[in-house]
């Protein structure tokens, strides 16, 4: 095909399709196809001429040269037809925009949700999905040395002076409150009991008789007062009466008070034998038995011949760590603080906890303060005496 000049290279405008018809192209796009199609026409009738003069052929040349230009009127015919049904640059420039942009994807996120959406289908799922960032790990902000304590721990010992009889437990036995733990020989507070006893009943059997006298009196009183009353019996008399009724009366109160008096006694002395038996004042685990069987046992030692304590019982739910910080730290301990702790019989395992107490008192010696720390799920192989480390964690709004 010929090759048209610069000034006539400008790409033709086809025509577009509504509602099932093309559009007509207008009357300056027609004079420039024609134009087109004369130009082909002509330069096609030119090139087939033989150069250098006349064709030998003579007339049949004219004919030849006619049907060139009609072969060239078809071919430029075709060439419109092709305009007319290709697509415009507009066109062809918005498409080639369009694949870029769904090879390459948007520049920015749409503002919108619903066009985000629309753009990929799976961002809200995905979204939805992906999980949150982790939290912040707390950080140890000092370290301390201590030990673990129980809080409630008590050495059982008898109320009572006497000797050991029986031991009702062994060490590492679990026991309830109230449950027995050692008995006492009983029989001199059952003999104390029994003396008591008699003296009561001695006291109430006096305070029987003082009782009838004092009736028998009260009946004398009342008749020798008709007969003074008639002149057949002395003054003298009736004062004399009126006075062994008072002291009747006098001894039927003491003897009321010594009852009194009698009956408290007798209720120390079942005391008394209800201490023989040395019971568990809390839940707990025997964790020393420091007396045997046929000692001398007694509230307070006196030396070598008495023994103050009999068991030690101990409640490993109470246990907590003590720990010992220095007063220019103490700044990054407060109560409730975070911690994790560490015994040396289990180094790789952690228990969790806080601080319990921080004792408002600093140690002279070692210019330190006492500071309590709780695990928060108590565990059953951690004990009392055991060595303890404690790290002292950052909190929230530390971190």
């Amino acid at each position: 095909m010929t090759h048209l000049p610069d000034s006539k290279r400008e790409a033709p405008r086809r025509t577009e399709r509504t509602g099932g018809a093309f559009r007509s192209y207008s009357e300056a796009e027609r004079a420039r196809m024609r134009g087109i199609l004369q130009d082909m026409g002509t330069r096609t009738s030119s090139a087939g001429a033989a150069p250098g003069g006349p064709s030998p052929d003579g007339p049949a040349r004219p004919r030849r040269g006619l049907r060139r230009i009609g072969w060239a009127a078809l071919a430029g015919a075709a060439v419109a037809g092709v305009w007319a049904f290709a697509p415009s640059p507009d066109r062809i420039v918005a498409t080639a925009e369009t694949r870029l942009a769904a090879l390459t994807g948007p520049a920015e996120p749409p503002a919108d949700p619903a066009h985000a959406q629309l753009a990929d289908p799976g961002a809200t799922s995905r979204d939805a999905a992906a999980p949150p960032p982790p939290a912040a790990t707390p950080t140890p902000t000092l370290e301390a040395s201590g030990k673990v304590v129980a809080r409630r721990e008590a050495t059982l010992s008898s109320d009572l002076t006497g000797r050991l009889a029986e031991l009702l437990v062994s060490e590492g036995d679990r026991i309830e409150a109230g449950d027995p733990v050692a008995r006492l020989d009983a029989e001199a507070a059952e003999a104390q009991l029994a003396i008591a006893s008699a003296n009561v009943a001695a006291a109430e059997q006096e305070r029987a008789v003082v009782a009838a006298e004092l009736a028998a009196m009260e009946d004398d009183l009342a008749r020798t007062r008709t007969l003074t009353e008639r002149g057949v019996s002395s003054k003298q008399a009736l004062s004399e009466l009126q006075g062994q009724h008072a002291v009747l009366e006098a001894r039927a109160a003491s003897n009321d008070s010594q009852i009194d008096v009698q009956r408290r006694q007798l209720e120390a002395m079942r005391q008394d034998l209800d201490n023989t038996l040395i019971r568990a004042p809390f839940d707990g685990v025997i964790t020393e038995i420091t007396a045997n069987v046929g000692e001398i046992v007694s509230p307070v030692s006196s030396g070598g011949y008495t023994q103050s304590g009999i068991a030690t019982v101990v409640d490993p739910g109470s246990i907590v760590g003590e720990v010992d910080v220095n007063e220019q730290f103490l700044s990054k301990v407060r109560p409730g603080q975070p911690v994790e702790m560490t015994v040396p019989a289990w180094p790789d395992r952690t228990f969790s906890g806080s601080v319990d107490l921080i004792t408002p008192v600093v140690d002279d010696s070692t210019a330190a303060v006492e500071v309590t720390v709780v695990f928060d799920d108590v565990p059953a192989s951690v004990y009392p005496g055991m060595r303890l480390d404690v790290a002292f964690l950052s909190g929230p709004e530390e971190s």
